[in-house]
Formats: structure tokens, sequence, C-alpha cells
């Protein structure tokens, strides 16, 4: 059993809508599991799993899955203890059904207020961030049937030196914000 504890500051950029809206909050993984990694790479990897009943963490610092959990960038987790950073875990988690990605990503943020006791606040902050507007024709995104049964998904491929190119497929915009997110040196709302 893990018996570490951790408390943080989450900080909203303004306008930055990251609650999961009509969400039950008390939705929980009916199993899970996280350990310690046993691999020394410095790589992980953190995402539900296709299908939509499990997420999967490799090699994974507790703050990397904060941040997944709550789709926000490093900065914007102020405070707690230095092995957020530092010490990697593998998780391996169940849900009783298929569930949506912000389902999971719920229970992800019960998991880690549960067994690592993660206690946080949020603070709004004036921040540098960029903003994803509708241009004034009008959205020119074409709504599909899902390819992959409806589980968000973007690929990312290098084009070409700091190029990258996305396609996102059942991928709601604040996902998509938030995959920006992680290439951009600020937050994209």
């Amino acid at each position: 059993m893990i018996r570490r504890s951790a408390v943080c500051i989450l900080i909203a950029a303004t306008l930055l809508a990251q609650s999961p809206g009509r969400i039950p909050p008390d939705l929980r993984f009916e199993v899970a599991s996280l350990k310690p990694a046993k691999s020394p790479e410095q790589g992980y990897s953190i995402r539900p799993a296709p299908g939509g009943q499990r997420y999967v963490a490799t090699n994974c610092p507790i703050k990397v899955m904060i941040q997944a959990a709550y789709r926000v960038k490093a900065e914007q987790i102020v405070g707690g203890p230095g092995w957020l950073d530092t010490d990697r875990f593998d998780m391996e988690a169940k849900a009783e059904k298929p569930s949506t990605a912000d389902e999971l990503h719920v229970m992800l943020m019960n998991m880690l207020a549960d067994r690592m006791q993660l206690r946080f606040h949020h603070e709004k902050k004036e921040m540098q961030m960029y903003a994803l507007l509708v241009d004034k024709g009008g959205p020119k995104l074409t709504p599909h049937d899902a390819a992959n049964g409806g589980d968000p998904w973007i690929e990312e491929t290098e084009a070409r030196f700091l190029h990258t190119n996305m396609k996102a497929t059942s991928a709601p915009m604040d996902y998509l914000a938030f995959r920006l997110s992680r290439i951009a040196d600020w937050p994209v709302v």
C-alpha cells in the first residue's frame, strides 16, 4: 500500500472550464492497481485504453497523472512534495462498465484522492494563454460517425522539424485544447 499524501493547488486560467459538468463526482474504478514503477527509464505513458473501460499508466509521475486527470499543464499545479515529479508509478484501473473519457478522468481524480490522499484547491490567476475561437464565418468542422467506437483519440505525427500534424477522431474541443497545451508554451482554452 502506498502511504504518501500530497497537497497541491490547481490554477485555472481565466475562461478555463475543466470540470466535467454533468458527470457524477463520486465515480470510482471497480478495481485499480497503483504501484511504484520497476522501469528505470525516463519515458512514460498514460491514457484511457480503447473501449472506455480501462485507464493505464506506465512509469508515470503522479504530477503527470494529475495533469491528465484535470487536463492542466504542469505550470498550473503549484505546491506539493518533490516526489510528485520524481517518483514513477504503474497504474492499471478498470471501470465497471464502458465509460466516456470524461468519466474515466473523474475516476482517475477520485483514485488519486483515495490512494495518494491528494488534496487541492482551485485558485484563479491571470496568466498567458491561447484561446481557440470560432471564426466569424462559423465552424468548419464536420461531425462524423466514430471510427474507433467513440473513444477520443488524437494522433500526432511530426511532419518536419518543429511541425506537428494532429488528426483527431471523436475528440471534443476541450480535449483538443488539452493536447495542444501539451506542446504549446501556454495553456490552450
